[in-house]
């Protein structure tokens, strides 16, 4: 979107390096230039904005899928073409982000395995990381016994003659 990001194309020699990531971007083009990328509101990044950092298809896509249940989570809409609205929207709100990551963490104990709970998770602290937002050491510690832990599909067996006849 032309309108919400400034995109420029520095020379090898005038590129700074990779000092502040949650300021700034660059991202390597070729061997001899790089892509700028500015955040809206200057260190807010919107979802879309957020995605664009990412190369692969797999990571933007369960990244996007993970924000966007996070943002229906919290505010009870469903609308994807609002989505990079919204997410500007929550970051510019004054939100306790830790009790909207609880209250994220317990709607998904209903719906998904503890892996994908997991990814989910990781997509939105991702996204809220580069949006200057960490959970404190305490909070950290409340959301991993909040998420729940994977479980092994199968138990170990030792093989003997009988076992393997089965």
């Amino acid at each position: 979107d032309t309108a919400t990001t400034e995109i420029y194309t520095l020379s090898l020699h005038d590129a700074l390096p990779i000092s502040n990531r949650k300021r700034y971007t660059y991202l390597q083009l070729t061997a001899y230039s790089f892509l700028y990328v500015k955040p809206l509101f200057d260190s807010m990044y919107s979802l879309k904005q957020f995605l664009n950092l990412y190369e692969k298809k797999g990571t933007k896509k369960a990244y996007k899928t993970a924000i966007n249940q996070y943002i229906q989570v919290i505010y009870g809409k469903s609308d994807k073409s609002e989505m990079d609205k919204l997410s500007i929207q929550y970051l510019t709100e004054n939100r306790n982000k830790f009790e909207d990551l609880v209250k994220f963490i317990e709607y998904m104990k209903t719906k998904y395995s503890p892996k994908t709970i997991g990814v989910k998770i990781a997509g939105v602290r991702e996204w809220l990381g580069v949006n200057d937002y960490e959970p404190s050491p305490s909070e950290k510690r409340i959301l991993r016994k909040l998420t729940p832990a994977s479980k092994s599909r199968s138990e170990e067996e030792i093989f003997t003659r009988e076992n393997i006849r089965k």
